[in-house]
């Protein structure tokens, strides 16, 4: 069988070699091929054709046909198609807008030293840490500060501030940013890295940790570092035993020679130390002789359980010293040092620091040793900010009755064509309808705004204590949505220009900027029920309690806090969820839609940006008015000096100054305030001040009015007209008449 098939295979070889014309055009075709590829790489690598031979597609001929000979040899690439280049891009790292971050608070504002160990547990064990705190890099300072706080809020109380810091060896420091930088979420994910965040309070928190707990974990080292500490020290031994041996030998041939010191660097990055240069350096080679030190220095006597040497950045490595006299020198190793804890606490901070060395050496130089303290920016400038938006070429009108300014003012927020960025123009109207004189230039709006926050602090809308008000629950008012309205009426006078509310209780307004609100039994307005829970609250036996919670089954139904009692330590619980019912829950339709009027103009983010800025305004009342306060704020315009004009005017200023002394001592602030209402419209200096400032002018030139001389005002331009009289008395009776006797703006 395989013979025939060979046989086979020989007579077909035969035929083809044959056959001359099959064997010409396999040669012909060889050929080609063979001159289409020396054609193709040397137009490649030499940028001029080689007079290829047209065997190919027109198509080809055409491509091949159409290169430059004196273009680009980079450009012959792009004629195949299989040759395109593609980009070869990294893959960039996703690009996360959160990140975590572990968060610990500090429970003293004097603690500076980092928690190691067993503080760290024992602070977990209070609450006192976060692990893994989402944050977002698109938040900034005031957001950071304010969600921290609210993160901790069961363990930080309202009216402390907090300060963040980081750690720098084994003290906690503030970041020094440049000026105008801020430690917004970007910045603390770059700087802090795998850093904690630790968070000082600026006051005490009830927790029994102080900084000597701290200082006392930095001793605890874990096994992984006792184990790493031994070995060091084994390896450092085994390297001078050969030198102690050589010492040992040569004893008796030089004398002199009585110790050797050997530096150990305690970490591998740090410099070597500085040695003079007419003194050799020390040699610790096997092959070399120690160098020679003065005979008539004594070797210290250390023994082995003295501590390691102090490790610090500023510092030359401490110096190991070996008695060549000992034969246990090797065994025992002594070691010179002067604070072991120190050594210890920088050992044990080195595994908190970032594995990018050099980032870290940047961050520890910008730092500083001690804190630097953050002030919140004042409430004034963000008013200002959010005022800069008014629009005083469109106004809006206000006509108010000043018997009924709420009334008024709903009207125009109701108006179709209010738009809280127009110029307000208020307008008054007497009770008999006929219309003032007066054009509002500022004093009228001033004074509208000011009826109108007393309007508010006194309307069903509110309830509580003077000063301390929360909301209340109205019906009508909730129907008519007058709770929008009141915060926007709030919002609008914070903005243009007018004074602060002043009466918001803590809890109102610890929920106005979205933080727990913790209200007081004394918050409670309704007599009998505030009685009622008092009762409980001073119940001592679990049968008092029952007797006294009997009377309010039915009102802690409607609260959703009515259940079995099992033991008198159930009161405390009860009483709480009974307050913050009655206090927060209740009214919680009605928050809201306060909230969202207070959103005008941008005041709600504001408020919630600058918290403890803005407290002041809300919560208390304004600073009580002083004669030396309304001294200061007018500015007196005299006439030129030398003149007879400037003489009388000095005179007058003399009695300006003591008739407020008199009024402070006499009538107090209540008094003061009427002087300031009667030139400006405001009897309070507003949040963003008077603008223009208050001034005083003199009338030479006196009308009679009501047969005297009466001072006048202009409020739209905050200034006060005295009359120049020459005695005080008159001057006296002639502003208390006038004070007494205003009927309004141009009323006479």
């Amino acid at each position: 069988m395989d013979r025939e098939r060979l046989t086979e295979a020989v007579g077909l070889l035969n035929n083809i070699l044959g056959n001359g014309e099959l064997l010409s055009t396999m040669s012909r075709q060889l050929n080609q091929v063979q001159q289409s590829s020396d054609s193709e790489m040397q137009r490649l690598f030499r940028g001029e054709p080689a007079n290829p031979v047209r065997t190919g597609s027109s198509a080809s001929a055409s491509s091949f046909s159409s290169i430059e000979p004196g273009g680009p040899r980079y450009q012959t690439r792009q004629h195949f198609g299989g040759w395109s280049s593609k980009s070869r891009k990294r893959p960039s790292a996703p690009n996360h807008p959160t990140f975590l971050k572990d968060v610990i608070l500090l429970p003293s504002s004097s603690w500076d030293q980092v928690c190691k160990h067993k503080t760290r547990r024992k602070l977990h064990d209070k609450g006192f840490i976060l692990n893994a705190f989402e944050m977002y890099k698109s938040w900034d300072s005031r957001t950071i500060i304010m969600e921290i706080q609210q993160a901790f809020k069961e363990k930080i109380p309202m009216d402390s501030s907090i300060e963040l810091l980081m750690a720098c060896g084994n003290k906690l420091v503030a970041p020094k940013l440049h000026s105008g930088q801020e430690l917004s979420g970007l910045m603390i994910h770059k700087i802090f890295k795998s850093k904690a965040i630790y968070v000082r309070p600026s006051g005490n928190l009830p927790c029994k940790l102080d900084s000597t707990d701290s200082e006392d974990s930095v001793m605890e080292l874990n096994e992984d570092d006792n184990i790493s500490a031994a070995q060091d020290l084994r390896t450092t031994s085994a390297s001078h035993g050969s030198l102690a041996t050589r010492g040992r030998n040569s004893r008796s041939q030089n004398a002199s020679i009585r110790q050797v010191r050997v530096a150990r660097r305690a970490r591998a990055n740090q410099p070597p130390p500085q040695v003079p240069s007419d003194q050799p350096p020390p040699q610790v080679t096997s092959d070399q002789p120690p160098p020679q030190v003065p005979s008539d220095q004594p070797p210290p006597q250390v023994t082995s359980d003295q501590p390691p040497p102090q490790v610090t950045s500023d510092q030359s490595p401490p110096q190991v010293t070996i008695d060549l006299e000992s034969d246990n020198s090797v065994s025992q190793l002594p070691l010179v040092s002067d604070n072991y804890d120190t050594y210890l606490s920088i050992m044990g901070a080195l595994p908190d620091l970032s594995s990018d060395e050099e980032v870290n050496e940047a961050i520890l130089a910008s730092l500083e040793s001690h804190p630097t303290s953050e002030h919140d920016t004042a409430a004034q400038e963000v008013l200002h900010s959010l005022a800069s938006r008014i629009n005083s070429n469109q106004r809006c009108r206000f006509n108010i009755n000043r018997s009924t300014v709420l009334d008024g003012a709903v009207r125009g927020f109701k108006r179709l064509s209010y738009n809280p960025t127009f110029q307000m123009c208020v307008k008054f109207s007497d009770d008999l309808g006929v219309d003032e004189e007066a054009v509002d230039l500022g004093g009228p709006r001033r004074e509208f705004l000011r009826l109108l926050m007393e309007a508010l602090a006194h309307s069903q809308m509110f309830e509580g204590r003077e000063g301390n008000a929360n909301l209340a629950l109205e019906s009508s008012a909730l129907r008519e949505d007058k709770y929008f309205f009141a915060g926007q009426a709030i919002a609008v006078s914070l903005v243009h220009g007018g004074p602060a509310p002043g009466f918001f209780s803590s809890s109102l307004y610890a929920s106005l900027i979205g933080r727990s609100a913790k209200p007081k039994m004394e918050e409670i307005s309704d007599s009998d029920l505030y009685a009622k829970i008092k009762k409980v609250s001073e119940c001592t036996s679990f049968d008092e309690l029952q007797q006294a919670t009997e009377p309010l089954t039915d009102y802690l139904a409607n609260a959703g806090c009515l259940r079995p009692l099992k033991r008198i330590e159930d009161k405390d619980l009860l009483v709480d969820d009974i307050i913050m019912f009655q206090v927060v829950h209740r009214v919680s339709g009605a928050f809201q839609r306060f909230k969202e009027g207070m959103k005008t103009l941008g005041v709600l983010d504001a408020i919630r940006m600058h918290p403890d800025a803005f407290r002041p305004l809300f919560c208390h009342e304004p600073s009580p008015l002083t004669a030396d306060v309304l001294e200061q704020l007018f500015e007196m315009r005299l006439s030129a000096v030398g003149s007879n004009k400037r003489s009388a005017e000095e005179c007058v200023v003399a009695f300006w100054r003591d008739y407020l002394l008199d009024v402070e001592e006499q009538e107090g602030p209540l008094q003061l305030g009427a002087i300031l209402a009667f030139a400006t419209g405001a009897n309070a200096i507003p949040p963003l001040g008077f603008s223009p400032r208050p001034s005083v002018d003199f009338l030479h030139e006196l009308p009679l009015r009501q047969g005297r001389h009466l001072p006048t005002a202009n409020t739209c331009i905050n200034c006060l007209r005295l009359p120049v009289l020459k005695e005080f008395q008159d001057f006296k009776e002639t502003m208390d008449f006038a004070l007494k006797n205003t009927q309004g703006f141009g009323q006479e």
